[in-house]
């Protein structure tokens, strides 16, 4: 549960930029003010998201799979 609560909490950027998207297409159909988030801007940022975490995710993991056991330990 803890490591999910972290990753929910290092993704609220990303969550936020999803959650604004949905906010501003609500505005201009609720109030009618012109506003434009493009599908380009969606894609892109989701594709930034996911590189991002497999960067971040796979290299410590790559890391850590090479360490002797011993050695792993040792270290904390």
């Amino acid at each position: 549960m803890n490591i999910m609560l972290t990753s929910v909490m290092e993704r609220t950027h990303e969550i936020g930029i999803l959650i604004g998207a949905v906010v501003s297409w609500g505005i201009t159909a609720y109030a009618g003010w012109s506003t434009h988030v493009s599908p380009i801007s969606i894609v892109l940022a989701c594709g930034v998201l996911v590189a991002v975490g497999l960067g971040f995710g796979l290299y410590p993991a790559v890391r850590a799979s090479r360490l002797e056991p011993v050695d792993a330990i040792r270290d904390e």
